[in-house]
């Protein structure tokens, strides 16, 4: 082999090695990338599950209350808190961010609702909208969770031991809330 053969060659391993180290990076820093996508979207998932049972709960605690005339549960008078971990949202796809940081936009809205029922509960009679806007607040919670989730391979939430489906307690309240917006179909023309 002549010098001209011998920098070829070794220019061209040298460019294969480059190329492969190259290859083997890019790969492994997917992979990380995808695990902290996977960790920190299931993050928001709790964050979102949480928020979804303390709305439940805040419905359970008033319907208590009411039943009870004030002796047992809790009134509310507004949402629960929904507090979003820290995330880099520039790891996500713009819809999940969306519908993630629109939901915060939504909470302000059912607030707000709330907040006119009990101007207009004149005659202290109570409202019921703050368990109806918990049920379609918590309700859309659990389901933006489950989208998440079922998008990034999460699995499913672990179930607790005490049985109580707190998604189906909530759909219930979501589905009432939501017959209220829809026009009547059996009003006359």
């Amino acid at each position: 082999m002549n010098l001209i053969q011998i920098l070829s060659f070794s220019t061209s391993a040298a460019i294969i090695t480059f190329i492969l180290n190259q290859l083997a990076i890019a790969y492994k820093e997917r992979g990380s990338k995808r695990e902290k996508v996977k960790y920190q979207g299931l993050r928001l998932c709790l964050a979102l599950e949480r928020f979804s049972i303390e709305c439940a709960d805040s419905i359970n605690n008033q319907s208590n209350y009411d039943a009870s005339q004030g002796t047992a549960g809790a009134p509310f008078n507004a949402m629960p808190l929904l507090t979003l971990p820290e995330v880099e949202w520039q790891l996500f796809p713009l819809h999940i961010v969306n519908k993630v940081l629109s939901f915060e936009n939504e909470l302000r809205d059912a607030n707000g609702a709330i907040s006119f029922a009990i101007d207009l509960d004149l005659a202290n009679e109570g409202t019921n909208e703050p368990s109806a806007q918990a049920g379609l607040c918590g309700y859309r919670a659990a389901q933006l969770a489950s989208k998440i989730r079922s998008e990034y391979n999460l699995g499913r939430p672990e179930s607790p031991p005490h049985g109580w489906d707190h998604i189906a307690f909530l759909k219930k309240r979501h589905d009432e809330k939501i017959r209220q917006f829809l026009p009547f179909s059996d009003s006359p023309q």
